[in-house]
């Protein structure tokens, strides 16, 4: 499933004294692209509670209008005895913090479709119990008995005739 990612905001704070540089962003994910997982997501899981309730390592999730928004922070340090450069300092911290939101989204989008997925099993599981057991009950009001032993019929006869019978094969015309 393919998703678009958005980088909505970038701030850069510089530390001369201590000649580190922490880069944050905000990215925003549009999990939702696919208009069948949208109905599909919503249908099976509260995405919105699911996010406030999440614990993201070195990150901020938050979820608006369909998006998810992702904050992080990437920082670099220069060695005691290196040269501070700004500008390597900040790709060095970009990097860091667009590694991290891609693996941290990485992880929660498979917990969405994992969760997403483990509900819909779930339901189907309920609605074919439910099936089966209207069909026992409709037998049951119909007086259709459960086991062909319950009409009387021996179980090694019936399978004896069962087994002698002839097998189909597919150019069978009976």
């Amino acid at each position: 499933m393919r998703t678009n990612t958005k980088l909505i905001e970038t701030k850069t704070y510089v530390n001369h004294d201590k000649r580190s540089t922490i880069v944050v962003q905000k990215y925003e994910f549009d999990i939702f692209a696919i208009k069948n997982f949208v109905k599909l997501a919503t249908t099976y899981v509260d995405i919105g509670n699911y996010v406030k309730n999440s614990i993201v390592p070195f990150g901020k999730f938050d979820f608006k209008n369909n998006k998810l928004i992702l904050t992080v922070s990437g920082k670099s340090k220069c060695m005691p005895n290196d040269k501070f450069d700004e500008r390597l300092g900040f790709i060095i911290a970009d990097t860091r913090a667009q590694v991290k939101a891609m693996k941290i989204f990485k992880y929660f989008y498979k917990d969405i479709v994992n969760l997403v997925y483990k509900n819909i099993v779930e339901d189907l599981e309920e609605k074919f119990n439910n099936f089966i057991d209207a069909i026992e009950e409709l037998k049951e009001k119909v007086g259709i008995k459960k086991t062909i032993k319950d009409y009387g019929v021996d179980e090694k006869t019936f399978l004896d005739k069962l087994l002698k019978r002839p097998s189909c094969t597919v150019s069978c015309k009976h």
